[in-house]
């Protein structure tokens, strides 16, 4: 299989005043298509930084970041933006939902910003919202849902587009445990159809007892000792 994610001696340094953090020291990292990760760390590890990076939502001070064969440094402004709308989808802890929106257009949404026609972008919401077992609440608003529910729609509307990679930052550190193993089995399953490849950062040991692969950060480098 191909990488997804090739990342090389990645380094991200923040100024905060006249103290200066090194977030990232020299970050290896390859993930294949179709892998489920998880990243974890302490506070300060430079986990939210590396999974922001993969993102496309913060760059390397130094080092390379290939997405899925593009080297993303290469890439004007613009262009990563639309890079990053087209390959990318992002499920959070807060769910992230427009709050005017029903859930079926708040999956339908990234279609739009793609510019997908109308007729289109309404089969592909559609299945996405079967795909996740919300047919019967496609136009409830997100205040009338679950916080599993919830999290469901944004699965959809992260997969809607059949993007590369899925960034999701806590996914389930806000639902119970019922819930969050039904939210882990639905992102694999549906990872799985659709061939996305997930960095997920967490907390939560739920989530990581069913990662293929953990990667741990500790002061801004991958530590391999640790399994």
């Amino acid at each position: 299989m191909c990488d997804v994610v090739s990342i090389s001696n990645g380094h991200k340094k923040y100024h905060l005043g006249e103290t200066t953090v090194q977030a990232l020291a020299g970050v290896d990292l390859n993930i294949q298509q179709g892998e489920f990760v998880a990243l974890v760390g302490p506070s300060g590890s430079g986990k939210s930084t590396l999974l922001n990076v993969c993102g496309l939502l913060d760059t390397f001070d130094t080092g390379e970041y290939q997405l899925n064969g593009i080297d993303v440094h290469k890439l004007q402004p613009q262009q990563l933006s639309d890079f990053r709308k087209d390959n990318i989808g992002f499920i959070f802890q807060s769910f992230n939902l427009f709050p005017v929106m029903s859930a079926f257009e708040n999956i339908e949404y990234p279609l739009i910003l793609q510019g997908i026609p109308a007729k289109d972008r309404k089969r592909q919401a559609s299945q996405a919202i079967d795909d996740v077992g919300l047919e019967k609440f496609a136009y409830h608003m997100p205040d009338k849902l679950s916080g599993g529910q919830r999290q469901r729609v944004a699965i959809a509307r992260a997969l809607v587009k059949q993007p590369k990679l899925i960034i999701a930052d806590e996914p389930t550190a806000s639902l119970d445990t019922d819930t969050a193993n039904q939210v882990i089995d639905l992102m694999q399953e549906l990872g799985n159809k659709k061939g996305a490849t997930f960095v997920v950062a967490t907390h939560d040991e739920r989530m990581t007892k069913r990662c293929k692969r953990v990667i741990h950060l500790i002061d801004g480098e991958i530590n391999n000792e640790m399994v």
